[in-house]
């Protein structure tokens, strides 16, 4: 099975029209930096194989993403390809980086969630990181705090941690399958070894990822990967909708 994040049809970048900008500082074009980056993860999963994503991160520290590759080639962005506004990666003219690529109908608050996540594709994954909701282009993300600040830019507060996010949906009655979820945009998908409790703090492994409803995600999922769009595969093991969002 490859881990390898994923923005391939329908959801792909016209990599035809951002091509013909003017290049990078170091002389690449945009669509030179997505072929390089896309080389530099079939690399790194060539190199682990089956790693355990328990301690994949662990062991790829230091990868870099394709946030920090575009960002040091010196290309004027923000933390995320949503500032990329000159080349559409994130616009209506462009929507593969957008719901309106997904070919599934989603409510207003679902898809301001999830235009708010695919915004961020490309920023740097740091654990503990902190993002203001007022804050348009945070500089980076760990899992939780992506889902998090998603659904503050839909009007819905979640709490911070993955285990207390899975807690709170499903103290409301918003736990569902994960078969179901992956069919649901903007549901929320969690990995964890054992299933959280109340009382037992979080799980040893814990993670959460939102669903683009036709079997991938959007995610932050490591350092070695960033904010990232990826196949869902079978690596989730609980889901839910987010309480108190508008579909």
């Amino acid at each position: 099975m490859s881990l390898s994040p994923v923005i391939s049809s329908p959801v792909s970048p016209d990599l035809g029209s951002v091509s013909t900008n003017p290049p990078a500082a170091d002389g690449r074009t945009f669509a030179a930096l997505l072929q390089s980056a896309a080389a530099t993860d079939s690399a790194l999963i060539s190199a682990t194989g089956t790693t355990p994503a328990t301690s994949m991160t662990d062991q790829l520290d230091g990868v870099t993403t394709l946030g920090e590759m575009v960002g040091g080639s010196g290309w004027a962005t923000g933390g995320g390809l949503g500032g990329f506004g000159d080349f559409g990666l994130a616009t209506a003219a462009h929507p593969g980086l957008r719901t309106a690529g997904l070919g599934a109908s989603v409510g207003p608050g679902t898809g301001t969630l999830l235009d708010a996540a695919l915004s961020q594709v490309g920023t740097p994954y740091v654990f503990g990181a902190e993002a203001a909701a007022t804050d348009l282009d945070p500089a980076s993300f760990d899992c939780s705090e992506l889902t998090q600040w998603a659904a503050a830019q839909a009007g819905v507060d979640l709490p911070d941690g993955s285990w207390i996010q899975y807690l709170q949906a499903k103290d409301s009655g918003n736990a569902i399958s994960v078969d179901d979820a992956l069919r649901t945009p903007g549901a929320l998908l969690f990995s964890f070894d054992q299933e959280p409790t109340a009382d037992g703090g979080r799980p040893p492994g814990a993670h959460v990822a939102i669903s683009l409803g036709d079997g991938r995600t959007v995610e932050a999922r490591g350092r070695a990967y960033g904010v990232t769009v990826a196949q869902a595969g079978n690596r989730f093991t609980h889901a839910a909708l987010v309480p108190g969002l508008s579909s």
